[in-house]
């Protein structure tokens, strides 16, 4: 059987960033995998207020990461969504960037993170009226009374590739979450090792998947 080159036979995702890195980190290797879904990723907010990592320099590194990935389409929303109320970022998502998508991937609504949680509540509002499904992706600020129940193996060479990618967040590479000890731990555990799965990326569905 010829593996599937769609993400769970989805053709065109939606997925929420809260900040430039965030899908990156949780779950690019992902899209790196399944070439024939289509990502169109909205990043929420500025990313950054002091000079090395203000606004440009942040969507900069974004859009570096993702140079040469035709699957893939950046949105850097006109206002920092931080700062809005939830019904002026959802007005502006189904006006401007919401069409024909089957699916929305937000942050999970156990992350510690307050904003990263204002953004996964946007889902729910978001599949309101369409037939969309929703599932959430890990970070690194999630908590651990999260429990996945879909998981994306990553072959060695996605999981390279990635890394490599990651060093594209210049603003960022200091910070301890993007040591190789902290990148290894966050795709990789004791349960899915023993199933022979090395690196993965971990995902949650609350809401019945459409096909």
């Amino acid at each position: 059987m010829t593996p599937s080159t769609r993400f769970l036979n989805f053709t065109k995702v939606l997925g929420l960033s809260p900040h430039p890195d965030d899908i990156e980190y949780g779950m690019s290797g992902t899209i790196l995998k399944y070439p024939d879904t289509h990502f169109d990723l909205v990043c929420m907010t500025k990313g950054g207020n002091c000079d090395e990592t203000s606004s440009s320099n942040r969507h900069q590194e974004m859009q570096n990461f993702w140079n040469g990935i035709p699957n893939v389409t950046i949105h850097i929303i006109n206002f920092d969504a931080i700062e809005e109320g939830e019904d002026v970022i959802i007005n502006y998502l189904e006006k401007h960037i919401l069409d024909k998508h089957e699916l929305i991937l937000t942050p999970s609504n156990h992350d510690n993170h307050f904003f990263h949680k204002k953004i996964n509540n946007l889902g729910p509002a978001l599949c309101r009226i369409k037939p969309m499904s929703l599932i959430e992706y890990f970070t690194p600020s999630t908590s651990l009374n999260w429990v996945p129940n879909l998981v994306v193996n990553l072959e060695n060479e996605i999981y390279a590739s990635k890394k490599q990618r990651l060093q594209e967040f210049k603003s960022q590479i200091n910070k301890t979450y993007f040591s190789d000890f902290c990148l290894d731990s966050f795709h990789s555990s004791l349960e899915f090792t023993k199933k022979g799965l090395h690196w993965v990326e971990k995902f949650r569905s609350n809401a019945t998947i459409l096909f």
